[in-house]
Parts: structure tokens; C-alpha cells; sequence
């Protein structure tokens, strides 16, 4: 499932990036990609590291845990 979610996060990019450049015009998008910032740069790092692959790694953790127990009580 962590395959799954890290494919989906590398599909979206070209969407939102195309929806930001029509949404927030071409010069802010322009000035974003020339002058990052370390605080840009770090809620990158944690929105890409730790919200979604040990987040949704988490959340497959628990999922695995809850379908074991309903197959079995269901025997």
C-alpha cells in the first residue's frame, strides 16, 4: 500500500503544478521557484517524509491489523 501511496504523490505533480501556475499566475510561481526559502524547503522535507510515507505507513500498519481480526472472528 506504501507503493501505492508514494506512485499517486509522484502522479500529482504535474496537475498541481499546472492548477498552481493557473491559480497563483505565472510570476509568483516564478519568484517561488527562484527564491526558496528554509522554511519552504523544510515543509517540503515534512509534508513529503513525515506526513505521507509514515503517516500512510501508519495508517497500512493499523489496516492490517483490523482486517486479521474481522477474517478471524469470521472462521
Amino acid at each position: 500500500m506504501l507503493s501505492l501511496i508514494v506512485w499517486i504523490g509522484f502522479l500529482a505533480i504535474l496537475p498541481l503544478a499546472v492548477l498552481s501556475l493557473l491559480l497563483e499566475g505565472y510570476d509568483s510561481w516564478l519568484s517561488a521557484w527562484q527564491a526558496p526559502t528554509w522554511t519552504g524547503i523544510g515543509s517540503l522535507i515534512y509534508l513529503a517524509l513525515v506526513a505521507n510515507l509514515v503517516g500512510y505507513g501508519l495508517w497500512e500498519k493499523l489496516l492490517s491489523w483490523n482486517i486479521g481480526k474481522k477474517s478471524e472472528t469470521s472462521c
